[in-house]
């Protein structure tokens, strides 16, 4: 029996992999801003569904603008609360040396990544602060939840007739069949009206 060949095999060099250009603070925020708005504008679709079914004569412009205003400042508080997080565990980190026991286990290697978390939690609050006091910007996000909201209703209402509307039969012409029911239906017609005169 053949003894298989054992390979040597270099062992893995973490200089070998490219570097990873990391993302600016400004980038971060927009992200950042980005998921808060999401989060804010599925909140509100959630709200103008709901809303729209069990106040439909109540729930108007007036309210939408509202609620949309508090979906976006429980985002502002969230990035509050990150940045604060943030900020208490690089004052711990600070005085930590050593090695992480565990990835939450912030040292002073973290001091740096945790200012810099900070920072882009605040700065996305402060964007988020803005906007929701920004007419045009509150219209657009109005509209936008809107339209998710129609979706999801219209979705819905499609799925909920595709499961009631009885399916259309479609007869293929090849076969002869719609001719054969219509040359029924006269030879039915034919004896029905023969029946009819034979009781006069």
């Amino acid at each position: 029996m053949a003894r298989r060949r054992r390979r040597d095999f270099t062992p893995f060099n973490d200089e070998a992999l490219p570097r990873r250009e990391e993302a600016s603070l400004a980038e971060q925020v927009e992200e950042g801003v980005m998921l808060a708005e999401f989060g804010a504008r599925m909140a509100l679709k959630n709200q103008i569904i709901v809303g729209v079914l069990t106040e439909p004569d109540d729930f108007g412009t007036e309210q939408i603008r509202a609620a949309a205003r508090a979906a976006l400042y429980e985002e502002v508080q969230q990035e509050d609360e990150s940045a604060s997080i943030a900020e208490e565990e690089r004052d711990s980190a600070a005085n930590r040396e050593g090695k992480a026991l565990h990835h939450h286990d912030y040292r002073t290697d973290d001091v740096a990544n945790l200012r810099r978390r900070e920072k882009m939690h605040a700065a996305v609050a402060e964007r988020l602060w803005r906007l929701r006091e920004d007419r045009e910007y509150l219209d657009g996000f109005i509209a936008r939840a809107q339209a998710d909201a129609w979706g999801e209703i219209s979705a819905a209402i499609e799925a909920k007739l595709d499961a009631v509307w009885p399916e259309l039969v479609v007869e293929d012409k090849a076969t002869g069949t719609a001719e054969r029911r219509l040359k029924e239906l006269r030879k039915q017609i034919r004896r029905e009206a023969r029946r009819s005169r034979r009781g006069w």
